[in-house]
């Protein structure tokens, strides 16, 4: 289907600006892509909507991302009235997750009982849950509306509508800023990198997790990798994330892989609408879990997720 110019968005490479590369996938948009609905299911956090933008590599520094693709102010339309009950139905499960992971990085880097946390794209407020439990001051910034009530509704949190750059904090600088799985969301990563720093303490820190498409389970799954989705604007490799952070000022401690932790029933179904031809034996399993009643045991997986630990310099 043809996209109307008006409606694409020629994006620069978002890691050096560069305007050259080559096509790695061409676009492949549905008829009903643009519709305000299919849009508010798109651009939210439990999406399975496959890639459809066109995949490109920049000549200069080898960062894949979308070009085109649509125009920032639609895909913020779509996270801004993105209802999605699904992805919040996972949340003690990441909650969980995010407790274990935060302790680690508390002991690791020497973060106190009330250190002041930012969370970028909190969605329904599994992290700022987590956070509060442990003793930090979480505050989480979400573009949904309905994931910043659920947030304040289920958990108590400080979560604030809208984007990182629509906020005003006043008061101290934070200890830690997150991006849990967001920054290759986000049209614009590095002006909201270098806003991130201007948030931080001298040597705060800055954690952030990414589905890394050199590793081996994206290269092995091609096409079938579950995390090449039209959401996914910039597709970041050890390399390429390294020079996102050193050019907003950041030094990197470490990157590693990360696990993360959802229910068997809803990670099969994902693997199900994922996996193509694969996708039937996902399914057959899905229904056996649920006659054997096992669709809520903690699954973990890792499918070329990162963690990366930063700090200001």
């Amino acid at each position: 289907m043809h996209i109307p110019e008006e409606q694409l968005w020629h994006r620069p490479c978002p890691v050096c600006g560069g305007e050259h590369y080559v096509v790695l996938r061409p676009a492949d948009y549905p008829p009903d892509c643009l519709d305000s609905a299919e849009l508010a299911r798109t651009y939210r956090s439990s999406s399975e909507k496959t890639l459809m933008d066109q995949l490109v590599r920049c000549q200069d520094c080898g960062c894949q991302f979308l070009s085109p693709c649509l125009r920032p102010e639609q895909i913020k339309e779509g996270y801004t009235e993105a209802v999605d009950p699904v992805f919040v139905a996972q949340n003690p499960f990441r909650i969980a997750t995010f407790m274990r992971v935060l302790r680690r990085l508390s002991g690791e880097l020497g973060l106190a009982p009330g250190s002041r946390i930012l969370d970028i794209g909190c969605a329904g407020g599994a992290f700022p849950k987590a956070a509060l439990d442990l003793g930090f001051k979480p505050t989480g910034v979400e573009p949904s509306r309905w994931m910043c009530d659920f947030a304040r509704r289920e958990y108590g949190v400080d979560a604030r509508y809208g984007t990182l750059e629509e906020q005003d904090f006043q008061g101290e600088p934070f200890d830690m800023l997150t991006f849990w799985d967001v920054l290759e969301h986000v049209p614009h990563p590095g002006k909201s990198l270098e806003l991130a720093w201007t948030l931080l303490k001298p040597k705060g820190y800055l954690v952030l997790t990414y589905p890394d498409i050199s590793g081996w389970p994206a290269r092995l799954l091609g096409s079938h990798w579950p995390f090449l989705l039209s959401v996914h604007l910039t597709y970041y490799t050890p390399l390429t994330i390294r020079k996102q952070l050193t050019a907003a000022g950041f030094g990197i401690r470490s990157i590693r892989p990360y696990w993360q932790t959802l229910s068997l029933g809803y990670t099969l179904s994902r693997a199900a609408k994922a996996a193509g031809p694969f996708g039937p034996l996902f399914t057959g399993i899905e229904k056996l879990t649920r006659m054997l009643r096992l669709v809520s045991l903690p699954c973990s997986y890792y499918l070329s997720q990162c963690i990366v630990v930063a700090e200001k310099v």
